[in-house]
């Protein structure tokens, strides 16, 4: 009976411990075993899941000053946009899901985020920035060999109807199979319509296989002979994309300098089991 009350005694005084206060983010508690969880389920250090638990605190704080809310059907068409994506029904994702996680887990999981993007957005309208022609054009210069690229391939075509039959004669060029088709054939890469064929040329170096694409009910993988003819995408062509890769990094920049102000501002107080951060 004593070594019953003893491990009872020793229980509560770990779970005591486990539960002490040891972080205050604007009023808001931090624990022990808030920073265990958290370093368990993200596979985090210490240091880094209290930064994590703290900024996770100002946000949600951000979220109910600025009244931002979430309703059923912003998660509903969340959804759907992902189950599109996947190219399955909804009822097919929840239970491929399930299979994996916590479904209410994965619901809080988007209304996070949807939060989250509403947030940024509210952010970026208060903090609004430009991007003028000339950064564009630096962009640009400073980028060519990005946007240059060989434009005419001599290859040779392998194309089957049989997967594993491909993959054999990828691991040896030297046999030869009745199930696999070859032809050395010119491909300029600007009359090629399509993207998997186009990216499966483009990265591959030259003496080596492609990866292989699916297209038409057949396998297609290439052997890259030689590249030629090196060509520069035009300025005006891809100004849009431009524009949008530097939008995106900009708005990064500003959201997390806006959420570091964030965390300089708010009251935090530690404990003497904590070092601040």
């Amino acid at each position: 009976m004593r070594i019953v009350f003893l491990f009872c005694i020793f229980v509560l005084s770990l779970f005591g411990s486990l539960n002490k206060v040891i972080i205050d983010v604007n009023g808001e508690a931090i624990t022990k075993l808030d920073i265990r969880e958290t370093a368990q389920k993200f596979k985090l250090s210490k240091d880094n899941s209290i930064s994590k638990i703290i900024m996770d605190i100002i946000i949600k704080q951000e979220f109910k000053n600025r009244n931002i809310e979430v309703y059923k059907q912003e998660i509903d068409e969340y959804i759907k946009k992902i189950a599109n994506n996947n190219k399955v029904s909804i009822l097919e994702l929840k239970n491929k899901i399930s299979q994996d996680m916590n479904l209410e887990v994965f619901m809080e999981d988007i209304k996070k985020k949807i939060k989250q993007e509403k947030l940024n957005i509210e952010i970026l309208r208060e903090k609004r920035f430009s991007i003028d022609e000339k950064s564009l054009k630096n962009f640009y210069d400073k980028n060519i060999a990005y946007y240059s690229n060989y434009s005419d391939f001599l290859v040779k075509e392998y194309v089957s109807r049989n997967l594993e039959a491909l993959k054999s004669m990828k691991n040896n060029p030297l046999m030869i199979s009745k199930l696999v088709q070859i032809r050395d054939t010119k491909i300029e890469i600007n009359k090629i319509n399509d993207e998997d064929i186009k990216q499966a040329l483009l990265q591959t170096k030259k003496k080596s296989f492609s990866k292989i694409v699916f297209k038409n009910n057949a396998y297609i993988m290439f052997y890259i002979l030689e590249k030629k003819k090196i060509s520069t995408m035009p300025f005006e062509k891809v100004k849009n994309t431009i524009h949008s890769k530097i939008y995106q990094e900009k708005s990064q920049k500003v959201i997390e300098s806006y959420f570091q102000r964030k965390k300089l501002q708010s009251n935090i107080d530690f404990t003497s089991d904590t070092i601040p951060h």
